[in-house]
C-alpha cells in the first residue's frame, strides 16, 4: 500500500434531508481545527464534502426558518494495529506519565520506517515532532513527562508508504495527586464567530493553598493562554473553591491544566474533564416593521421576525414607550397591552444563548383630519330643513364615516 505525500484524504456526504423548508445551509466544522465548509443547497439534495483531514467534525443542517439539526462524524485515517499502552503508573510528580505507542505490521519491514508523535498540528506532518523508535525496538516509541489526566492522540508516519496514522488513547493515566476537579457550567459563545465562550469549574481535596490553571485546546494540547491563579488562606480538602467564569473562548473542546505550587503534592499536574464551547449553525439575524402607524387612537403597531440564532427568541421595544423583554414578536402585546405612540424605536431580539441583533424602526403617525361644517341656507331654509356642507381641509385616512350628534 502506498500513500500521497500527505495523507489519504477522507469525505462526509450529506444525505436524507427530509421536512423543513427551502433553501438548506450545510455547514460543516472540524472541531479539533475549528475549519469551517458551507455549502448552500436550494432544495434538498445529497452533497459531499471532500477532502477532509484528521479530525471530529460537527454537520449541521438548517433551513431557511432557522430550524437545524446537528449530527457528529469521525474522518480518521485507518490504524494498523496501533497499540497505546496506559498502564504505567505515574511514579512521581516530577516525572509526569509515561504511554508507549507501538504499531504491529504484517509482515514486519525491515529497518526503522516509523516515526511517532503527539497530534498537536492541523495539517502534515501533524506533530511539531514526530521521533524515531526507542533503540532497540523498532516498532515502538516511549513518551513521558506526559500530563496526568490528559487523553492523548498520538500520530505515526510510515516512511515506506508516506502514510499518516492517528488513534487516541482509550483514557488519561490517573494523576498522583488527589485533587478534584469538576466542569461547573458551560456557556456557548453568544453570537457566532465570536469568542465569548465560557466556563466555570471547582477544585477541592487538595492538601496546598496555590494552585496555578491553564486552559488548554483537546485534541491539540496547546494553550489557549488563558491562566490562572488559585490562592486559598488555608489548606482545604472539604471546601471547594468555585472560579468563576472565565471569557473569551471560542467553539471547541477544551480541557483544565491544574499545578499545585505547594503542600504535600508539590509540583503535581492534573487536568479536567474536557468540555465543550459551542455556537449556533446559522447566524441570528432579524427584521423588524412597523405594521400600523400611530394615530389618535394610538393603535400603532411593531413586529419583529427572527432567523437562525438559537431558539427560542425574546423581543424587546425600546423606545418613547417601552416594552421589556418576552416572547411576543409584536408590540403592544399581552405581556404589555401599553400603547404606542409615534417615534424612533429600537426592537432588540435575543436567542437562548444571549446573541442579540438589533433593528431601528420609525413609527410615523397618520394625518389627523381636519372637519369644516358651514350651514349654507340658514337664511332661507325652513324648520327641518337646513343643510350643512361637511368638507375636510385636511384629509385623514379613507374610508370615512359621519353621524350628527353621535348619532
Amino acid at each position: 500500500m502506498s500513500c500521497p505525500p500527505a495523507s489519504i484524504l477522507g469525505s462526509i456526504e450529506v444525505t436524507a434531508v427530509t421536512n423543513g423548508i427551502a433553501p438548506f445551509t450545510y455547514v460543516l466544522k472540524n472541531t479539533v481545527t475549528n475549519v469551517t465548509l458551507t455549502h448552500v443547497e436550494p432544495a434538498r439534495a445529497n452533497y459531499i464534502f471532500s477532502g477532509l483531514s484528521f479530525g471530529n467534525y460537527a454537520l449541521t443542517v438548517t433551513d431557511s426558518k432557522g430550524c437545524s439539526v446537528t449530527q457528529t462524524k469521525d474522518v480518521l485515517a485507518p490504524p494498523t494495529a496501533l497499540i497505546i499502552d496506559i498502564s504505567t503508573p505515574v511514579v512521581s510528580c516530577a516525572s509526569g506519565a509515561t504511554i508507549i505507542v507501538s504499531i504491529n505490521p504484517t509482515p514486519v519491514p525491515p529497518g526503522t520506517p516509523y516515526t511517532f508523535g503527539i497530534y498537536d498540528m492541523n495539517v502534515a506532518p501533524f506533530s511539531s515532532a514526530l521521533l524515531p523508535s526507542d533503540l532497540g525496538f523498532p516498532l515502538q516509541h516511549t513518551f513521558t513527562g506526559l500530563t496526568p489526566g490528559v487523553v492523548y492522540t498520538f500520530v505515526i508516519f510510515d516512511n515506506i508508504t508516506n502514510c499518516y496514522y492517528f488513534q487516541k488513547a482509550t483514557g488519561p493515566i490517573p494523576p498522583l495527586t488527589p485533587l478534584i476537579s469538576a466542569i461547573d457550567v458551560v456557556k456557548p459563545v453568544t453570537c457566532k464567530g465570536t469568542s465569548t465562550g465560557k466556563v466555570s469549574f471547582t477544585v477541592s481535596n487538595y492538601s496546598g493553598t496555590s494552585i496555578d490553571y491553564e486552559v488548554f485546546y483537546d485534541q491539540t494540547n496547546l494553550s489557549t493562554g488563558i491562566t490562572g491563579h488559585i490562592s486559598t488562606a488555608a489548606p482545604t480538602s472539604v471546601t471547594p473553591i468555585i472560579v468563576p467564569a472565565l471569557g473569551t473562548l471560542t467553539p471547541g473542546t477544551y480541557y483544565i491544566k491544574f499545578k499545585e505550587l505547594d503542600g504535600a503534592n508539590t509540583g503535581c499536574i492534573s487536568a479536567s474533564a474536557t468540555f465543550t464551547i459551542t455556537e449556533s449553525a446559522v447566524a441570528l439575524t432579524a427584521t423588524a416593521t412597523a405594521d400600523k402607524k400611530d394615530n389618535c387612537n394610538h393603535t400603532g403597531q411593531i413586529s419583529a421576525i427572527a432567523q437562525g440564532g438559537t431558539l427560542p427568541y425574546q423581543y424587546e421595544l425600546v423606545g418613547p414607550v417601552n416594552i421589556g423583554y418576552s416572547n411576543f414578536s409584536t408590540f403592544p402585546n399581552a405581556s404589555s397591552p401599553l400603547v404606542l405612540t409615534t417615534g424612533n424605536y429600537t426592537v432588540n431580539i435575543k436567542d437562548a444563548n444571549g446573541c442579540v441583533v438589533s433593528k431601528v424602526v420609525f413609527l410615523d403617525i397618520d394625518p389627523t383630519p381636519v372637519v369644516a361644517a358651514v350651514l349654507n341656507n340658514q337664511c332661507t331654509a325652513t324648520e327641518g330643513n337646513f343643510v350643512i356642507d361637511v368638507t375636510l381641509p385636511t384629509a385623514g385616512i379613507a374610508p370615512y364615516s359621519y353621524s350628527v350628534d353621535g348619532g
